[in-house]
């Protein structure tokens, strides 16, 4: 049997938490479930697939798999007797993790074997691999006991409050739309989430225990990414809204209407500001707003959502750990460069203890 080890993107997910559907504090939403049903599947295809904390030995392994860039894990494996694959996932966006710029993912693909990633941009099957964060679509709400919307408030939106310097982020746009409420139509827009509370916003409600309970009292919701400009990647933001039953406002990849109908939804970026949004939706009656539901729903019964589905990734995964793979050339200069970070790193961990003391 093949053995995987994963470095995932948060301790919180170690000693197979990753894995655990029964674990509220890590499966909220049901968005571990894809990745239970991914483990669950590997298995059955003889592909043995658990946190790397679970393992005490690189060597046994034919793969390790980083969701999250860790320059000190990656020295600890290549001055291991590692000779499996190392295989990178660039999840999140460049606003959120600088690294996963093309350019600089070009600066580190020589420490991996593959590189999987959203971004329909870099994509050529050869280093880079086409990836999408897995959903489960069939826990969504039964549609047919959908209030009507009379007895919906108009808007809400549901995010963590946070900033970025980068010129393609989209947390500022949230926060123009947040003050927009503030101001005007107040009664018509609430949010939810972390972070918020030292804003005093009047709008404000708390943080959110469950999407879906409070997306089933709202007829739409803000859909915003972390990031636009970018072609290939949607988070879970939008299916979690389909999933509830309720019309996603996006704004986000650029050829989302390349993966999801575009009347599923409704685009903000072809909208000139929040006021024109806000008359738009204002003033959609129940007859359209049920065919942009119907038509979220033959989206979630078609074909065209398999892509971001576990059996996706895992189809993706296997092709890359059955190619042929050559050992990776690192100059003398790389792990120096490795071991020089790491040795900073430790520095700094060494000296935050200090202060703290």
């Amino acid at each position: 049997m093949m053995k995987i080890g994963l470095f995932t993107s948060d301790s919180v997910f170690n000693k197979n938490r990753m894995f655990d559907i029964n674990d509220s504090k890590v499966n909220r939403d049901n968005i571990i479930y894809p990745y239970y049903l991914l483990r669950e599947n590997l298995i059955k295809e003889k592909v043995e697939f658990n946190t790397l904390d679970f393992y005490e030995n690189y060597e046994e392994l034919d793969a390790i798999f980083f969701f999250k860039l860790d320059f000190q894990e990656l020295y600890k494996i290549l001055k291991s007797d590692f000779h499996g694959k190392l295989i990178y996932f660039a999840w999140e966006p460049p606003v959120v993790s600088r690294e996963n710029s093309p350019k600089k993912l070009k600066g580190i693909e020589h420490f991996f074997h593959y590189i999987m990633t959203w971004n329909d941009e870099i994509i050529d099957n050869e280093k880079y691999f086409k990836i999408n964060i897995p959903q489960y679509f069939d826990d969504r709400v039964d549609f047919t006991r959908l209030k009507t919307i009379k007895d919906k408030k108009l808007l809400v939106s549901i995010s963590m409050d946070k900033s970025s310097s980068h010129p393609d982020e989209l947390y500022g746009e949230r926060k123009k739309v947040i003050s927009h409420f503030e101001i005007n139509d107040f009664n018509d827009f609430d949010f939810y989430g972390m972070l918020w509370e030292k804003n005093r916003y009047k709008n404000y409600k708390g943080s959110c225990e469950s999407k879906a309970e409070i997306y089933t009292n709202y007829r739409f919701a803000l859909c915003f990414e972390n990031m636009k400009n970018v072609k290939g990647y949607i988070s879970e933001k939008i299916f979690d809204c389909f999933r509830s039953g309720i019309i996603p406002i996006y704004y986000g990849a650029e050829n989302v209407s390349d993966y999801i109908p575009e009347h599923c939804y409704i685009d903000y970026s072809k909208f000139k500001n929040i006021h024109q949004v806000y008359d738009y939706i204002s003033n959609i009656d129940q007859s359209t707003y049920n065919g942009i539901l119907n038509r979220i729903i033959a989206f979630l019964e078609s074909d065209a959502r398999k892509v971001f589905e576990e059996g996706f990734l895992r189809k993706q995964i296997i092709r890359v750990i059955n190619k042929d793979h050559q050992p990776l050339k690192l100059s003398g200069w790389d792990a120096l460069s490795l071991s020089g970070y790491c040795h900073m790193k430790s520095l700094k961990a060494i000296w935050r203890r200090t202060k703290a003391n």
